[in-house]
């Protein structure tokens, strides 16, 4: 579905000052994939946090401004909204993205991100994108990281649950169904 969105002049380079700039006119940079990795897996885990929350509010303002605004994107559907988000991880480079629903969950899936072994981070940054998007405080759970990233979009209440049960052991799929009051 990401494939319908119209992303020309998302990136613009002006090679005789040597920038790139983003469509909101932000400069932008490209750094190959390892040093970002790189980058990310050195640094301690509350500057991963912030960083990958700061990437995805970038991202969000973008989807944001693609649906027409935070209440156009709440109104147009998941589906609508996914679209955008997936767009705009597209065109940053961070892989593809679909939603699986696991009956009221909203599970987040991200493929082929050249960030392997990022799933905490990329988990920032879908969290950040799309609490920007929407202006409503949200979480993302790393839930499984298995050549896709699986991340539950929640509550924070209940991220903290998930995120305990799966310390504890509990597959993601025992957690999905806890959640919505099927499991113990």
């Amino acid at each position: 579905m990401a494939s319908t969105v119209d992303v020309s002049g998302s990136v613009r380079f002006d090679l005789p000052s040597g920038t790139v700039r983003l469509a909101d006119d932000e400069k932008g940079l490209l750094v190959p994939a390892a040093v970002l990795s790189a980058l990310v897996a050195s640094a301690p885990a509350d500057a991963r946090a912030r960083i990958g929350r700061d990437l995805g509010a970038h991202l969000g303002r973008g989807v944001a401004r693609r649906a027409g605004s935070a209440r156009s994107l709440l109104e147009g559907g998941i589906e609508d909204a996914l679209s955008l988000l997936a767009a705009e991880l597209a065109v940053a480079g961070l892989g593809s993205c679909h939603l699986e629903r696991w009956g009221k969950a909203m599970v987040v899936c991200v493929a082929d991100s050249p960030l392997a072994g990022a799933a905490e981070f990329l988990a920032h940054v879908v969290e950040g994108a799309l609490a920007t998007a929407t202006g409503r405080p949200l979480a993302c759970t790393r839930l499984a990281e298995d050549g896709v990233v699986r991340l539950l979009v929640s509550s924070e209440g209940t991220a903290s649950r998930v995120r305990q049960w799966l310390s504890q052991g509990t597959s993601y799929g025992e957690a999905l169904v806890r959640i919505q009051g099927g499991g113990s």
